[in-house]
């Protein structure tokens, strides 16, 4: 049996690639050997694995990625940490030779960390990426190599490269060159396995009630929502929030602030870290995804699974998820006016025509949760 190596870049279950991954590796064990190299950082997988039965190591590695720096002096500083990180984490590929030498395939997780790719170069097995996120448009962070130079070299030493969405495929094109680097793209959609509400209960509309989901950041658009229910607000139209996430950090705490500056503290709420989304979301029957750039769309398609209706940005792989009107709606990116639009359309409709677009992206969400990309990944692993 095929001796799969995963590297993830954190060790949290429930955050956006690592849950991607384990929800593959629901179709992959039966067939291949899978073991894992996680970081440690105190995270909840590393006991997830060992009650699934999936042999792990932990290792000391990092982020490869930057926040752009604002001179050449910081980013000759950032350049050099990330260098000598990378000095330090290889004395973990000795004390771990035994480990990756019985790998068949080591197969790094995300673009965060170059831990796999380097072990894979080092240890001579074959190497598959799998690219989830574009870096800087929807997390603000970038290579500290150079974006150009990291896709150039992950295609050159990867057997194949895997990518979660049309745009994002479009968007590691734009810097390469060579055609015959290009044919080792392979696009496929993530599977995505979530708990479902057990009874449909068709949602009121009489007044907005809307969830959003995810790292609260500033790429993901938490504030440009509490700026829209702001401008709706002004125009005597009420709407309500909900803001699932960790709300711990300073820049939830300055969110916080906003809310109370702009008086809306009745209308917006922080649910903090929630373990049963399930039960949230029948709380709310919109959910919202306003990230600046949606590199696959995970939350949308779990929304759509639990019987939300979806509004979204058109940035990213949205429109290759939403029909406007038809399984959802879309907005224009960082426009106020067209999410506020957007509302008002809501507003406006009759329930069963919104009950019908719930309906559509319900029965869409489905084709996401039969293991179409375990399958299609299993065919690569054996080209391999």
């Amino acid at each position: 049996m095929k001796d799969i190596t995963i590297v993830f870049h954190d060790d949290h279950v429930r955050s956006g690639a690592t849950s991607s991954m384990l929800d593959l590796i629901v179709g992959l064990k039966n067939h291949y050997q899978i073991r894992a190299v996680i970081p440690n950082r105190g995270g909840d997988l590393a006991s997830y694995l060992k009650s699934h039965d999936i042999k792990y190591i932990t290792c000391r590695y990092y982020s490869a990625r930057i926040k752009t720096p604002k001179s050449k002096f910081e980013y000759s500083k950032l350049f050099l940490k990330n260098i000598l990180k990378i000095i330090f984490s290889s004395m973990f590929y000795i004390i771990h030779c035994g480990f990756f030498s019985k790998a068949d395939v080591i197969y790094s997780n995300t673009s965060d960390t170059n831990f796999g790719l380097l072990a894979s170069i080092l240890f001579r097995k074959k190497h598959i990426s799998h690219i989830r996120e574009f870096g800087l448009d929807d997390q603000g962070v970038t290579h500290f190599i150079g974006d150009k130079k990291y896709y150039e070299i992950v295609l050159k030493y990867s057997d194949r490269v895997i990518v979660i969405s049309e745009s994002l495929r479009k968007h590691i094109l734009s810097y390469i060159s060579n055609h015959e680097l290009k044919d080792k793209i392979s696009l496929i959609y993530d599977d995505v396995h979530f708990g479902v509400n057990d009874k449909y209960l068709q949602p009121k509309f009489d007044f907005i009630r809307m969830l959003i989901v995810g790292t609260i950041s500033q790429g993901k658009g938490q504030e440009f929502i509490i700026d829209s229910i702001y401008e709706l607000s002004k125009r005597n139209i009420k709407v309500y929030l909900g803001i699932a996430g960790d709300d711990s950090t300073s820049y939830s705490i300055y969110l916080k602030e906003k809310v109370k500056r702009l008086g809306l503290s009745e209308q917006v709420v922080f649910h903090g870290f929630c373990n049963n989304m399930s039960i949230l979301r029948n709380q709310y029957p919109i959910a919202v995804v306003a990230s600046k750039s949606e590199a696959f769309g995970r939350v949308t398609i779990e929304a759509m699974g639990n019987n939300q209706l979806v509004i979204a940005s058109n940035a990213g792989a949205n429109p290759e998820l939403i029909q406007d009107g038809t399984n959802g709606f879309l907005y224009e990116q960082s426009s106020v006016n067209s999410f506020c639009e957007a509302i008002i359309k809501i507003i406006n409709s009759d329930e069963s025509e919104l009950h019908n677009i719930i309906k559509n992206g319900n029965s869409f969400s489905c084709s996401f949760s039969d293991k179409n990309a375990s399958k299609k990944i299993s065919k690569i692993l054996l080209s391999l």
